[in-house]
């Protein structure tokens, strides 16, 4: 495999030369016209950096045994799982391990949205060109973004939309706490759809709400044990920017540009990860369960002056499978943070 600093070297040799390396870095094709796969840049079209809001909803007007809702991925639909309880027929059109970011739906499953009352969603690009799918196909099918009323914070990277506008990080609910209003926005969207059952959505979400604030409490007393200057995270992708904020850890660096699994890297960017790893004393990169992590072992294997390099896989974009350990949002969020305190406290060649 070609080296981290030899893919940046080649930089020089053009565009074709760049593609032919990410071939061999099994990164994905390039066009003719030299653009690199638009997939990768769906964050353009990305609204300006402001919360979501809920949309009004009325009272169902159909009369199901329960209220037949969908959710897009499987952490959202674990969290409103815990609000709706018995009370609601749930699908998920995620299952474990599916990356939303390349996740693309079947006939099937969207048929069963159009079927649905209510489907929750991520938004602010998380789910690519799945909303747009579900809206031509499902238009009846009243999206709620989960994240509605949380003051976005902008990616890492510097990314911005066709304004020059920062665009939002979708991933919020890497922050414990900013689920609690996701659990909010859930059970009133309900509530407002069932109100016959509104009780127990409140006593669902109040109790779901007690779990979130001993998970909160956690990670709190484990970030509280790290001393501020082993709090250095270098990603696979731009996801943990909520976490890294909410318990004062800092970014060095993402070996993929943007907050999607989809984009490529940067040559030039690639080389300066490695410098600012080597300056710190960086000697661990948190990649994801979902995606490709070659680049990642790439740079990793470039790192000098680290007498090992550990590539540490978190549950960021999907819960792990049945047994896993991970296979509810609170679960992956605990083995999460047994992942991060011990690679925090491990993984640097100077203190």
């Amino acid at each position: 495999m070609i080296s981290a600093r030899q893919f940046a070297a080649e930089l020089s040799g053009g565009w074709w030369t760049v593609c032919v390396l990410l071939v061999s870095l099994t990164l994905g094709a390039c066009d003719v016209a030299g653009s690199p796969d638009s997939a990768a840049h769906s964050h353009d079209s990305v609204a300006a950096l402001r919360p979501l809001s809920l949309p009004t909803v009325q009272p169902s007007a159909s009369s199901p045994d329960m209220l037949r809702v969908a959710a897009t991925t499987g952490i959202i639909a674990d969290v409103v799982g815990s609000v709706g309880g018995s009370q609601i027929a749930l699908t998920s059109l995620m299952g474990p391990g599916q990356d939303p970011h390349s996740f693309q739906p079947t006939a099937q499953q969207i048929a069963a949205v159009a079927q649905a009352e209510v489907i929750f969603v991520n938004g602010w690009g998380l789910e690519e060109a799945l909303l747009n799918d579900i809206s031509a196909s499902a238009p009846n099918t009243v999206q709620v973004p989960v994240a509605a009323g949380i003051e976005p914070l902008p990616l890492a990277e510097p990314e911005t939309d066709s304004e020059g506008i920062g665009v939002p990080d979708p991933h919020t609910w890497l922050d414990p706490q900013l689920v609690q209003t996701w659990v909010a926005n859930i059970e009133r969207v309900l509530s407002a759809l069932d109100p016959d059952n509104a009780e127990a959505y409140r006593n669902n979400a109040a109790r779901y709400t007690a779990d979130l604030e001993q998970l909160i409490s956690d990670y709190s007393e484990a970030f509280d044990r790290i001393p501020a200057q082993r709090r250095l995270i270098v990603t696979n992708h731009d996801s943990l920017g909520y976490l890294a904020h909410a318990y004062d850890l800092e970014i060095v660096g993402t070996v993929l540009s943007g907050s999607s699994t989809l984009a490529e890297p940067s040559a030039a960017g690639l080389a300066s990860l490695i410098a600012e790893m080597e300056a710190a004393g960086i000697c661990t990169i948190f990649a994801e369960t979902t995606a490709d992590d070659s680049i990642a072992r790439t740079v990793a294997q470039e790192l000098e002056n680290c007498p090992s390099v550990e590539v540490v896989q978190l549950y960021t974009g999907a819960l792990g499978s049945a047994g896993s350990g991970a296979d509810t949002y609170l679960d992956m969020m605990s083995a999460n943070l047994i992942l991060l305190q011990d690679a925090l406290a491990a993984g640097q060649s100077q203190p």
